[in-house]
């Protein structure tokens, strides 16, 4: 059972994890890199003919270790056209991510 104060927490996006870098690969769910890698390729598939961002250009600074997945995300958070949706997005994204890991735990 997921503590009721947890569910609160998730619900009011108020929770907050702090974990280390690979603590998801021992459960078959990708690195942070991997994880903002196939962001990348989602919102490419999603936006890339419209965004003023290019997707394959970030996902190629994070491939080559020029930009790290926080300056990647956090570009993408802040983009001044589409900045709230990509948001969402994102956001959407790692709920699933997280419930997934939930559910590996129980």
């Amino acid at each position: 059972m997921i503590n009721e104060n947890l569910k609160i927490a998730i619900r009011d996006n108020k929770l907050v994890l702090f974990v280390g870098a690979g603590a998801s690969t021992p459960l078959k769910h990708p690195s942070w890199k991997n994880l903002v890698l196939g962001i990348l390729d989602d919102l490419n598939t999603q936006f890339g003919n419209t965004s003023s961002l290019s997707f394959l250009n970030l996902k190629n600074s994070l491939e080559n270790d020029s930009k790290s997945p926080l300056y990647i995300l956090n570009l993408i958070e802040n983009d001044f056209d589409n900045g709230d949706i990509y948001k969402k997005k994102l956001k959407n994204m790692f709920t699933k991510l997280l419930m997934k890991l939930i559910q590996h735990i129980h």
